[in-house]
């Protein structure tokens, strides 16, 4: 029985994604990560940046870029197909939004504290108009 279960959670781990810091991650080009990374620079007009506690890990980052890839309103283009672009090391989650469309943001927070972290802020762009209230570069 022990090892049935270790070839199940073999099997388990070595299908997860893995999430490494930026200098070596798995998925995103340079170029991708760069358009994400807007501390010094307005946030792109296709883009909402979140900052999260708790996220700390592989296990962390895939749970939130799972529920969040389901969002209708991301461009599945951008960040390895999904649209979401997590950040470990920055405790921070980036998503690439379809032009024109509206990302709700209670639903986006309410998928974030499912997974079991806490969103702190959430950095919107210049004349982001999102589905549900809040101001840039506040939490909502």
């Amino acid at each position: 029985m022990s090892r049935i279960f270790s070839i199940v959670l073999t099997f388990v781990l070595a299908s997860a994604p893995v999430y490494v810091s930026r200098a070596d991650d798995h998925r995103h080009t340079a170029d991708e990560r760069a358009a994400a990374r807007t501390d010094s620079e307005p946030i792109a007009p296709d883009r909402v940046r979140i900052d999260v506690n708790g996220l700390v890990c592989s296990f962390c980052a895939h749970g939130i870029e799972r529920s969040l890839s389901k969002l209708e309103a991301l461009d599945t283009t951008q960040f390895g197909g999904d649209g979401v672009l997590v950040e470990i090391d920055d405790h921070r989650v980036t998503l690439a939004v379809k032009p024109g469309a509206r990302l709700p943001l209670e639903e986006v927070r309410r998928r974030i504290e499912k997974a079991g972290y806490e969103p702190v802020r959430f950095h919107l762009p210049a004349g982001m108009d999102p589905a549900a209230p809040g101001d840039a570069d506040a939490a909502p």
